[in-house]
């Protein structure tokens, strides 16, 4: 009997948490809510015998913790409490409130300079006016209100909502704005936080609604819900006390929001606006000791990572501007993780060119440098049949033009020549300034351009020697040689070249592009950047890519840690791991658990741009990069694209410590258009990269994980041109500066994938 006691000890003492976990609603903010939980935290360690954790969440994150079993004990809302099964959860008690205070009920706020002054103006303003919000699970700061408008004759469809997740942020949202704009907050938090310029505006029937105060509960059947709800019943817990008639309300709230509104109501928005990350960071702080560590990883894509530029930006921006209203220095950028296209902005980011409007411009300038053609290269092989093919193609219209006009041998050995000098003329003029934004126009140049240099040269030298030729004739008194030759000759290079060229492609060259122009034009772009950050009027043209990338670390350029990742082609004679993390801590971070996967850079400073290099190799478009005494001296590895092992860097994000994480993509959400074979084949090998990036994937989850797809459409992988480049990173910018008027949307809002919470212990 003494052992089935024990057995039922341990297994009680297993199935029961060290802690109690307490999720905590963050409505609004209230520096007293600390000092109350340390009070709440004596009480409860009295009553359960076991040290409560908290954590303080949005209404999304705290309705995630509930449905997904994290926490044990909850703060939440009326709301969100109609939405939960009560048989899984109790009604433990609900918050006392002071005489003092104004009663739950709601209030409408606008500026005073709107042009809303009544609620006539309200009515008279339409589908112009603009809700801001809280949260669909807010009662006083969504339901009640469009509640009483719908009910005095004004209709509110989803795109006249935004959402700004706490009553004190909606008031700093309005005074910012500008419009017809009006904000729904709990009347408390408008007496508390009023300002100058703002005012109440009175809706009808608004101040009949009153809503209930937040209500304690606990998992039902949990060995401390019955101490926890005789503690509350008793008066011993601070600030709450037992409502026999609280749930009998709960239950009738409405049920749904009226017409199209109804799908906005009973479940956490996942489209949310910066604002939201930056305000879940600053509640970490306040409740830990070390401040939220973000991360801003940027995804692989070629051209369309210039998105990326634009977005970090606006994260700038607004982390400048929550700074100082929060008197919080330590919201910042801490981490960037940077794979292919990505790991040009990493690197970027991490000196600080994001920072400010200069270093901005600067950014973007480098980005529109990034011509398509410099970047693609084809191999002399290729370039030389695409010559001989677009002069054979030439030659056969300017025979047919002889054939109709009679021109001469003369006359079309002029023409054969004017032609050929004025192909070689437009291949180095700037044609491409003309053909906008249109990437299929562009792509068609930036070959044709490869093309047309080499055919024009071929065609200047048929015309030479034709005139050669027919000079000699003449000498020798001889008739001018008929044109048929000719003609099979053109014809025949026009159908055998393309043959030669495809095996010339598939079978003798190893990649599509050579990899020197992008090289020169990373160097040369990231060379101006340096010297830019450095501040020194010596020029780095000229410097060697090792003494590139040592310049970075000897003037202590980089200002936040950095990992830039790349993929190792496999060598069964090494035992390779399938990726290589490169990385620096300016600072002074703990090492990160990276293994034999880390290359610290600040032992091997000269391979930074090596790896940056090799990180954008998208292989086999480009080729290669060879780093010399890696993993060991005396070895060496060809580092590709770092995209295909990780298109969005997670994994090194979170193995180094990062409590938010950032993940800017360069692709949109569009699926993979099926049906003929072309289509079948790129929807399979899409398919199959998307499978190789499982690690990140089960990643999710563990870490606070906002996401920022670009809308559709958005430029190609290899759209390098200067109009499609600005246009990218203007459109970053504006989709991450703006907050989501939808749920539904896709691209061009965050993405927030709700985690585990973050517990604090008083």
């Amino acid at each position: 009997m003494r052992w089935i006691i024990f057995l039922l000890l341990c297994a009680w003492a297993w199935a029961e948490p060290a802690t109690l976990r307490v999720g905590i609603l963050s409505f609004e903010d209230s520096r007293d809510l600390y000092k109350q939980l340390r009070a709440q935290s004596d009480a409860l360690k009295k009553a359960v015998h076991l040290t409560p954790a908290f954590a303080i969440g949005t209404y999304g994150e705290l309705f995630h913790w509930l449905e997904n079993d994290l926490v044990d004990v909850a703060v939440i809302n009326s709301g969100q409490l109609s939405k939960l099964s009560q048989e899984k959860w109790q009604y433990i008690g609900s918050a006392t409130t002071s005489g003092h205070e104004p009663a739950y009920l709601s209030v409408c706020v606008v500026r005073k300079d709107s042009g809303l002054k009544s609620f006539e103006d309200v009515r008279a303003a339409g589908s112009r006016l603009r809700l801001l919000a809280v949260d669909p699970l807010s009662v006083s700061g969504f339901i009640h209100p469009v509640e009483a408008l719908t009910k005095a004759g004004v209709q509110i469809t989803p795109d006249q909502i935004k959402f700004s997740y706490s009553h004190t942020n909606s008031l700093r949202w309005l005074v910012q704005s500008d419009g017809p704009e009006m904000a729904c907050i709990w009347a408390s938090t408008w007496e508390r936080n009023k300002d100058a310029s703002l005012q109440e505006i009175t809706i009808p029937g608004l101040d009949q609604l009153h809503s209930l105060p937040v209500a304690l509960i606990a998992r039902r059947g949990a060995p401390t819900t019955d101490s926890l709800a005789r503690l509350v019943k008793s008066g011993g817990f601070p600030g709450f006390e037992f409502d026999p008639d609280y749930m009998q309300q709960v239950d009738q709230l409405p049920d749904t929001m009226p017409g199209s509104l109804a799908g906005l109501s009973g479940r956490p928005l996942d489209r949310v606006g910066i604002d939201d990350l930056i305000l879940t960071m600053h509640l970490y702080n306040v409740t830990h000791e070390k401040p939220a560590r973000l991360a801003v990883v940027l995804a692989g894509g070629g051209a369309k990572c210039s998105y990326q530029a634009g977005a970090v930006r606006a994260l700038e921006e607004r982390l400048q501007i929550w700074r100082k209203r929060l008197s919080d220095d330590q919201l910042d950028i801490r981490l960037v993780v940077g794979t292919s296209g990505g790991a040009i902005n990493a690197l970027s980011v991490a000196m600080g060119l994001t920072v400010d409007e200069d270093g901005y411009k600067a950014l973007s300038a480098a980005w529109a440098d990034l011509d398509q053609g410099e970047i693609i290269c084809p191999p002399l092989a290729v370039r030389v049949n695409l010559w001989c093919w677009l002069a054979c193609v030439t030659g056969l219209i300017i025979l047919a033009v002889n054939w109709v006009f009679r021109l001469g041998k003369p006359r079309s050995m002029v023409l054969t020549g004017v032609v050929g000098a004025v192909m070689f003329g437009l291949s180095h003029t700037q044609l491409r300034f003309l053909l906008g934004t249109d990437s299929g126009l562009q792509h068609v140049w930036a070959w044709l351009a490869w093309g047309i240099e080499g055919a024009g040269v071929v065609l200047v030298m048929v015309c030479v020697t034709g005139f050669v030729t027919l000079h000699r004739d003449r000498r020798h008194r001889q008739v001018v040689h008929r044109t048929g030759p000719l003609v099979r000759l053109a014809i025949a290079g026009v159908t055998l070249l393309p043959i030669l060229q495809a095996w010339t492609m598939f079978c003798y060259e190893e990649v599509v592009s050579e990899n020197r122009g992008i090289e020169s034009a990373l160097t040369r772009n990231f060379g101006n950047l340096i010297q830019r950050q450095s501040r020194e009027s010596g020029s780095v043209a000229g410097l060697s890519i090792a003494k590139l990338s040592q310049r970075v670390f000897e003037q202590n350029l980089l200002k936040r840690d950095v990992v830039l990742t790349a993929s190792p082609l496999t060598d069964p004679e090494l035992s390779l791991p399938g990726e290589f993390y490169f990385y620096a801590s300016p600072l002074n971070s703990p090492e990160p658990g990276f293994g034999n996967r880390g290359i610290a850079l600040v032992k091997r400073p000269e391979l930074l741009f090596d790896a940056l290099l090799g990180s954008a190799a998208i292989y086999p478009l480009f080729p290669s990069r060879l780093i010399n005494d890696l993993p060991k001296a005396g070895q060496h590895v060809d580092l590709v694209d770092g995209s295909f092992a990780h298109r969005s860097p997670l994994e090194p994000a979170v193995l180094w410590g990062a409590t938010h994480v950032l993940v800017i993509e360069a692709s949109t959400l569009e699926p993979t258009t099926r049906g003929n074979l072309l289509n079948n084949f790129g929807a399979s090998l899409t398919y199959l990269y998307d499978e190789a990036q499982l690690v990140d994937v089960r990643l999710r989850g563990q870490t606070v994980l906002y996401s920022l797809y670009p809308s559709a459409p958005h430029i190609g992988l290899l759209d390098f041109s200067p109009y499609l480049i600005k246009a990218s990173i203007e459109k970053g910018y504006r989709e991450a500066s703006g907050a989501p008027t939808s749920a539904y949307q896709k691209g061009g809002a965050l993405h927030k994938e709700l985690g585990p919470p973050i517990f604090w212990t008083p």
